[in-house]
């Protein structure tokens, strides 16, 4: 969606409707029929972009994925590898 890329790009303070409003080939005051400011808009963003990630996150673990690349599983340090390590545990891998 142009308006998160803009809001995202520019800030919400500096992005203005106009713009958003051209990017999605809408009037301005179509945009306003819809979303009543742009505080709704950068709203409706947040959610849209947390549900993408959270439905993103439901998929990995349903899969059982541990790793953005699963070719380095049980390799700990390798690249990729997202585990938390216990600082005070000074054994190498560990």
């Amino acid at each position: 969606m142009g308006s998160a890329k803009t809001l995202g790009r520019r800030g919400h303070t500096a992005a203005s409707m106009d713009e958003i409003a051209e990017l999605a080939g809408a009037s301005k005051p179509l945009v306003y029929l819809y979303l009543n400011s742009k505080e709704d808009l950068f709203t409706a963003c947040i959610r849209r972009e947390t549900a993408a990630l959270t439905a993103a996150v439901r998929s990995g673990v349903r899969t059982g994925l541990r790793t953005a690349n699963p070719s380095r599983r049980g390799r700990p340090g390798a690249p990729g590898d997202r585990r938390v390590r216990d600082p005070s545990d000074r054994r190498r891998g560990a």
